[in-house]
């Protein structure tokens, strides 16, 4: 009786601990919390990426979508979000290992602070509240 409740537990245990397991973010499902909260989102595909940005920030292998978006209140910018999407968390990692020392400089916003980092399957670029909105905090979930 000992043995099938230890293999029961040890099974509980491991679907456990597999349900904590990082799941990969999405443009879309990104694109409408932020919108929900007023942003003004527009998502490009890898090849519209490449056709409108050349080489400026090439992204690496599995690089899916790139996301930007910005909230206005009276004609005052109060949030940016510029967000890279990779099939994986290891291709996100690349794309931050090569840019994130570049990426706050190049998207330079006077009007407001960007904070630079990775979450999941994402690098990105974002004020504070769009991080937020966005999901991309990994303390707040």
């Amino acid at each position: 009786m000992k043995k099938l409740s230890l293999a029961i537990s040890l099974v509980a245990m491991g679907a456990l601990l597999a349900g904590c397991g990082a799941s990969n973010l999405t443009a879309d499902g990104t694109k409408s919390k932020l919108e929900g909260s007023g942003f003004t989102v527009k998502i490009l595909s890898s090849e519209e990426y490449k056709a409108t940005f050349g080489t400026s920030l090439e992204p690496t292998e599995g690089f899916q979508s790139y996301l930007v978006g910005n909230k206005h209140e009276n004609l005052t910018l109060k949030g940016y979000i510029s967000a890279w999407f990779f099939d994986s968390i290891d291709h996100a990692d690349a794309f931050s290992s090569k840019y994130i020392a570049t990426l706050a400089s190049v998207l330079d916003i006077e009007e407001i602070e960007l904070k630079v980092g990775s979450h999941n399957n994402v690098v990105y670029a974002a004020s504070e509240n769009a991080i937020s909105v966005a999901g991309l905090n990994p303390f707040a979930q």
